[in-house]
């Protein structure tokens, strides 16, 4: 059961961020928790198209057209989105950890946005770009531009007595 969650999960996040030409997805009998407070919504459709979701109807009533992709929720479940609205992904010199191993992991737990707080901010370009065209699988990055910080006193961050009303010596 695990697994079929999994793919039914992975398979509606992948068509999200897929181009225009790919045909509507549907996904049929699922139970929708919207996160608004609401009860849980069972025996639902979800129609997906150019990486929206464009409808949200009892499937019962649904008319989905004729090249539509379905896939059969019954017995799954289907959330929003999730978002980590704090995250470093680029403060290291090597991206492998991030591009191999943080971002899939983070669309498998089902986070489809990061708001990262900063890092070196060409390295986020191209992760950005890397995740746009499809070379590494991960969620929409929000990235405010470069680290900005005070100067570096020392490769390990020590707070300094305050001096004059300043909360770091100068």
């Amino acid at each position: 059961m695990h697994k079929s969650f999994c793919r039914v999960f992975l398979c509606a996040l992948f068509s999200l961020t897929t181009v225009a030409q790919t045909p509507p997805l549907a996904i049929t009998n699922v139970t929708v928790i919207d996160a608004t407070g609401k009860a849980p919504q069972p025996a639902m459709t979800v129609l997906i198209a150019n990486g929206r979701i464009t409808k949200l109807v009892r499937t019962n009533r649904a008319k989905l057209p004729a090249n539509t992709q379905i896939v059969d929720g019954s017995g799954k479940f289907l959330i929003p989105g999730l978002w980590d609205m704090h995250i470093h992904l680029v403060n290291q010199p090597n991206q492998e950890l991030s591009r191999d191993w943080s971002l899939p992991l983070l669309v498998a737990y089902g986070v489809v946005g990061v708001r990262d707080m900063g890092g070196d901010w060409q390295m986020m370009q191209q992760l950005r770009q890397d995740i746009a065209s499809g070379k590494t699988t991960g969620p929409r990055i929000v990235a405010p531009g470069a680290f900005i910080d005070g100067p570096v006193l020392s490769k390990s961050l020590s707070i300094l007595p305050m001096k004059h009303g300043n909360r770091y010596a100068n």
